[in-house]
């Protein structure tokens, strides 16, 4: 392994090799598990972004892995000023930047910080990830009913059984007869969806509903075979 950084460290003196030699070093350090050796080198790495937009992506997630959001800022805003990369895979950087800095909030107890972090990340990028963490952040601030319609509109674009037991928590205490119903209403919208018959199918059996599960699980077996 020592040689292997020897060789790597001579490679980024190279002019041209300079990209390919700080991601294998980056790449290596996390694989020992010292992250924070990776940040080193991602910091030595950040005038090379400009020649190779993927070292710039290794830079930016190196960052981000260790909770270096300052930092994760300036290859961003690198990455965004030279254009190398095309608009949309440029919201995600800001997206997953937005998202860190909701975790980041959030784990100081910094409820409504965090909660304005989520809404950017989620208006720069609506999907399954970033609508969990929004609603679940809506609901620790006591908005159960935006976070309801919320999720059933994720369900609708992106079914995934992460959201149910969100979903769940956006109501008082349920008894399983309810979860059930809970369930159909999350799923109306998109209800023939192999993972909406599947989950309704799983509450209709919770709820002793032997006659109603088998339907949805017949319905599931005559589509998907």
């Amino acid at each position: 392994v020592s040689e292997v950084q020897m060789y790597l460290t001579e490679l980024t003196r190279l002019s041209g090799g300079e990209s390919l030699g700080y991601q294998r070093l980056i790449a290596q350090e996390h694989e020992k598990g010292k992250n924070h050796n990776a940040a080193d080198y991602a910091r030595q790495a950040l005038p090379y972004i400009v020649y190779a937009p993927k070292l710039g992506n290794v830079i930016f997630d190196t960052f981000l892995s260790c909770g270096l959001l300052e930092d994760a800022e300036q290859p961003f805003q690198k990455i965004a000023h030279c254009k190398l990369l095309p608009k949309e895979k440029l919201m995600r950087l800001r997206s997953k930047l937005a998202s860190a800095k909701s975790q980041a909030a959030l784990d100081l107890q910094k409820f409504q910080c965090a909660l304005q972090e989520a809404r950017k990340a989620y208006d720069i990028c609506p999907e399954l990830e970033q609508a969990l963490l929004y609603a679940r952040l809506m609901i620790l601030q006591n908005q159960s009913r935006q976070a309801r319609k919320l999720l059933e509109k994720t369900w609708k674009e992106t079914p995934d059984p992460k959201i149910i037991d969100l979903y769940f928590t956006t109501y008082d205490v349920l008894d399983s007869f309810a979860k059930y119903q809970m369930v159909e209403k999350l799923v109306q919208e998109n209800s023939s969806h192999p993972t909406s018959l599947l989950a309704r199918a799983r509450a209709a059996m919770t709820a002793e509903l032997w006659g109603v599960a088998r339907s949805h699980l017949q319905e599931y077996q005559g589509h998907y075979p």
